[in-house]
C-alpha cells in the first residue's frame, strides 16, 4: 500500500475518532438509561488531550463528564496535602474518580514488570 495513502487513512481516522469523543459526553448523557452502573470518564491522553491532573478535573466538569482519570504518576509525585487538594477539586465539581491506569509495563518480560511494580508507591 502506498505510504502516503496509509498516512492520510491513519490521519482521517484519529481526526473522525477525536471529533466524535468531543461531542460524545453531551450525546451519551443524554441518551443515558437510568440506572446504569457506570460514568462517563474523561481520559485526555485517549483524545489527545494532554494536560495535568487539575486541568483535566476542569475540563471533565465543564464538558459535562461524571468521572475523571486517576494520573497515577502525577498523583504519586504529589505532597499528600497536594493530594488532598486535587481530591477536594474532584468531589467540588460533583466528579468522581474514574479509572486509572497501571504504570507498569506487563507486556515486557518479569524483570521489567517486578522492577515497575517495586517503584510503585
Amino acid at each position: 500500500m502506498n505510504p502516503t495513502i496509509s498516512s492520510r487513512r491513519h490521519f482521517l481516522q484519529t481526526v473522525s475518532v477525536s471529533a466524535l469523543a468531543t461531542l460524545a459526553p453531551t450525546s451519551i448523557l443524554a441518551q443515558a438509561p437510568a440506572g446504569r452502573k457506570w460514568t462517563l470518564n474523561l481520559v485526555g491522553g485517549a483524545i489527545g488531550v494532554n494536560v495535568g491532573q487539575k486541568e483535566i478535573i476542569t475540563l471533565a466538569q465543564k464538558y459535562g463528564f461524571e468521572s475523571v482519570e486517576a494520573r497515577p504518576g502525577e498523583l504519586a509525585a504529589m505532597e499528600t496535602a497536594a493530594i488532598q487538594d486535587v481530591a477536594a477539586s474532584v468531589k467540588d465539581a460533583g466528579l468522581q474518580w474514574g479509572a486509572a491506569g497501571l504504570p507498569v509495563d506487563f507486556r515486557k518480560d518479569k524483570e521489567t514488570f517486578k522492577h515497575q511494580l517495586r517503584n510503585l508507591p
